[in-house]
């Protein structure tokens, strides 16, 4: 639905868009405001806004006849494949819960017109959401795999590859550094 489509008393208010990145930034910004709390920086949430981005672009692509838009003019419309992400069922407090939509949305941008390089972006990146999954190695403390995983999210925040290279990277300088120590 659009902002125009709101009647009644709630259309003169300012309604913000599922479909545009800064919108959806400034809502968590308002709410934060309105719950008398400070949301964590936008690195911390980016690739849930971009799985939502994603799913939006979807939902809207799919919600109007092919080949016409929402406003009824006739423009090719993408459709997306469905996600066919393995049967693994996500736990509820996994949170990798919408890296499929990142990863598409990723792979998408990075091959637009290489459908091969794209499959192949896919597969790489859902290996590396499992290689997150597996959470910290028994050798390295909480408070500093935390600290990794923290720093790797923010640089690499739609780039599941990258961020399980990026730990790998941190957590040998660790090692390193613990095994000069002694």
């Amino acid at each position: 639905m659009t902002a125009h489509a709101l009647r009644g008393p709630v259309a003169s208010l300012n309604a913000l868009s599922c479909e545009v990145a800064a919108q959806l930034h400034q809502l968590v910004q308002d709410l934060g405001r309105e719950l008398e709390i400070q949301p964590e920086a936008p690195q911390a949430y980016q690739a849930r806004i971009d799985a939502l981005l994603y799913r939006s672009s979807d939902i809207s692509a799919t919600s109007a006849p092919r080949g016409t838009s929402d406003t009824g003019s006739t423009a090719e419309q993408p459709v997306s494949p469905p996600s066919d992400a393995g049967t693994r069922e996500p736990e509820a407090d996994d949170e990798y819960t919408d890296a499929d939509a990142v990863i598409r949305h990723h792979c998408e941008n990075e091959w637009p017109d290489d459908f091969s390089m794209r499959a192949y972006c896919i597969e790489q990146q859902r290996q590396a959401v499992e290689q997150l999954r597996q959470g910290r190695p028994r050798d390295i403390p909480e408070n500093v795999f935390c600290g990794i995983r923290r720093r790797c999210t923010a640089e690499w925040p739609d780039d599941y590859a990258m961020r399980v290279y990026c730990e790998e990277q941190q957590i040998e300088g660790y090692r390193k550094i613990n095994k000069n120590k002694g």
